[in-house]
């Protein structure tokens, strides 16, 4: 059976937490770092420490999580070791951690002449991992053409990120921005002229204006 149905039958004893922090190499040869959290022996969580990602690869995880907290004593240790494992759960975003979809606005500004800004802008999402690209025609654009901002905390539990691409004017419509988030996938077109782009509470994008971001103009040259 999985861990968190034997825990019961382990009673209310001695149970041990463990952290390992190893350097393992891969099959490119590349040594990569793994940080891995056992319960009672059984591995509970493991980490990269490179793609800062974690696993859970018990299915029911959360139902361990909380049989830990019912079954352990609840003395110092216990409480210690549950606050820990639960902190670990909770800042991957595997257990405890809503799934948030992201909110996404797709903007077009004027660059230097001839040529506009595309900016899709993913907010308010839980947890981090997300994948924001653009597309031209169907097909990925290069990422070596793309500024991306990073995955960045918006101090509530949710994360913010964003993504640029140059074009030349009056080709922006071959252009959508495409997003994954949580096992979801979307396509958001850009806007044309004047046209409002967004769902209701979301955050309404327009089409390209003249306006220029010194700062974004200068990070894109």
């Amino acid at each position: 059976g999985t861990l968190a149905g034997s825990l019961p039958a382990r009673g209310a004893g001695l149970h041990s937490l463990q952290e390992i922090v190893s350097c393992e190499m891969g099959e490119d040869s590349h040594p990569r770092g793994v940080r891995r959290l056992y319960y009672d022996g059984e591995l509970l969580l493991s980490c990269g420490l490179e793609t800062h990602g974690c696993t859970v690869p018990q299915a029911s995880a959360q139902t361990l999580a909380l049989e830990m907290e019912k079954t352990c004593d609840m003395d110092e240790l216990s409480r210690h070791y549950w606050a820990h494992v639960r902190g670990e759960l909770y800042l991957t975003g595997s257990v405890f951690a809503p799934s948030v979809p992201p909110a996404v606005t797709v903007t077009c500004s004027q660059a230097l002449e001839g040529t506009d800004n595309l900016t899709c802008q993913a907010v308010s999402f839980s947890p981090q991992n997300i994948s924001v690209a653009w597309y031209q025609d169907e097909k990925a654009v290069s990422p070596d053409t793309q500024q991306s901002g990073g995955v960045l905390p918006d101090g509530n539990g949710t994360y913010r990120t964003w993504v640029t691409l140059r074009v030349p004017q009056g080709e922006e419509q071959r252009f959508s921005c495409h997003v994954e988030h949580g096992g979801n996938h979307s396509v958001h077109a850009v806007p044309s002229r004047g046209q409002a782009q967004g769902e209701e509470s979301r955050p309404v994008a327009l089409g390209c204006w003249g306006y220029k971001n010194p700062f974004l103009q200068e990070r894109l040259q």
